[in-house]
């Protein structure tokens, strides 16, 4: 088991006997994992089970190492950011933010590589001091100073923590001005009173009683009443309303190099044999991109372009896509979306368990997103959901472009889909063996 695995099983057992999170919230936080990638803290953090400060402080307790937080990594000076090259930092996911004492503190992702902590003091003549900071926080960095490129799906992320970051900055900060001025207040009710308490005949209360007959000089009250307390200030109560908006930005449309009608016809193999080859395979895949690259060489035997797509609450995103084209290569575009709430070919699939062999009805959902192909709308298209312990978590599309799915071999793209769902389950146990 590697470095990175240890520190995610220690994660999960760690969170589970602080009470943060159940088992159960532990093995969906698994399976969301396998399916978009990245680190188990992000997931965790993703689904809300915890929060960016809880995930922090707990990968802090278990590596024995500083956290490094939101606002460390705020304003890095350039000439600090400077004794990492790019290169390097992507490599090792790596954002140095201070310099004291010819000591260079160091925000990893994996503190306890001492290799690369190694390779960065030999590099920086300095004594590196190691920090951990989670992955989005990494990325997020990695992309502001080094403008390496990360997933809009982190984009998303970091944009949603950090308005809540904004917001609980202001809110913080409304109540420290509050509690100053109830403190001012308070100071100012706690101090003993220069002026005499005046009483309904307009005379102090504790003056001394006076006989008529020894004084007769009468006082009015005019002359008896203290001037009164000026009324302090009221504290400020005025908030700064931030406001951010959050525009989904689809990537720049793929250019679609000039060419003529190059279409592949179908290939004419042996289905049987690319099935057992392809189930052999995915009985020994080791990360979900493996069975991905697994399902989709095998898809594109029986159609010409083929793709998997992640489903989630209200979108459908694009994991792979590929074309039987003139190179058979991917296109890019992993990321692009299309969504659920509105009607698209994807959006039955909400409740549907079961497949779709039909016509790719021109909706504007539909139109977009192979726009981003530079292509037409398909005649008709297959779309087979792959479910991941009983809940359906990817789709598989498949389309012959312009020409028709009559001689589709569904039985295959059927079978092949359920061997996708088996393989991905084999993977979450693996994880979850880990877990004990």
């Amino acid at each position: 088991m590697g470095a990175e695995d240890k520190q995610l099983t220690r994660l999960g057992s760690y969170l589970i006997s602080k009470g943060e999170i159940t088992e159960e919230q532990l093995e969906n936080a698994f399976r969301g994992q396998l399916v978009f990638g990245g680190r188990i803290g992000t997931t965790l953090v993703e689904l809300g089970l915890i929060t960016e400060k809880k995930l922090g402080e707990a990968l802090s307790e278990i590596l024995g190492v500083p956290y490094a937080t939101f606002q460390h990594l705020q304003d890095i000076p350039a000439d600090v950011l400077g004794l990492v090259p790019p290169n390097l930092a992507a490599t090792y996911k790596v954002v140095p933010f201070r310099v004291e004492e010819k000591s260079l503190h160091l925000a990893m992702m994996a503190p306890n590589d001492l290799l690369v902590q190694d390779e960065v003091s030999f590099l920086t003549e300095l004594r590196v001091h190691p920090w951990v900071a989670p992955e989005i926080r990494i990325l997020e960095a990695l992309d502001r100073y080094y403008k390496v490129s990360r997933e809009r799906r982190f984009i998303a992320l970091t944009g949603e923590l950090n308005l809540l970051t904004a917001k609980e900055k202001e809110s913080s900060e409304k109540k420290e001005k509050e509690a100053i001025g109830k403190s001012k207040k308070m100071e100012i009710d706690s101090k003993p009173s220069t002026h005499p308490e005046i009483g309904l005949d307009g005379r102090p209360i504790h003056e001394p009683e006076e006989s008529p007959f020894l004084n007769e000089e009468v006082r009015s009250p005019a002359e008896t009443l203290a001037k009164p307390v000026p009324p302090s200030s009221p504290p400020s109560n005025l908030e700064a309303w931030r406001t951010e908006s959050k525009t989904a930005v689809l990537p720049e449309p793929v250019a679609k190099k000039e060419k003529t009608d190059s279409r592949q016809p179908m290939p004419t193999t042996d289905g049987g044999n690319l099935l057992e080859e392809a189930a052999n395979k995915l009985a020994h895949a080791e990360s979900r991109d493996e069975v991905a690259r697994i399902v989709l060489d095998f898809t594109r035997t029986k159609v010409r372009r083929a793709g998997l797509f992640i489903l989630q609450k209200d979108q459908a995103l694009t994991w792979h896509w590929s074309t039987n084209g003139d190179d058979g290569g991917e296109v890019g575009l992993k990321g692009v979306s299309i969504p659920l709430n509105t009607p698209s070919m994807f959006s039955p699939f909400r409740s549907l368990k079961t497949h779709y062999l039909g016509p790719v009805a021109p909706l504007p959902a539909n139109r977009e997103f192979f726009s981003h192909l530079k292509a037409s709308l398909p005649r008709v298209a297959v779309i087979l959901p792959i479910p991941i312990q009983g809940k359906v978590a990817v789709l598989l599309y498949g389309d012959n472009e312009g020409e028709g799915l009559e001689k589709i071999d569904l039985n295959s793209l059927q079978r092949i889909s359920r061997k996708a769902s088996a393989a991905l389950e084999i993977l979450i146990l693996k994880n979850k063996i880990r877990m004990f």
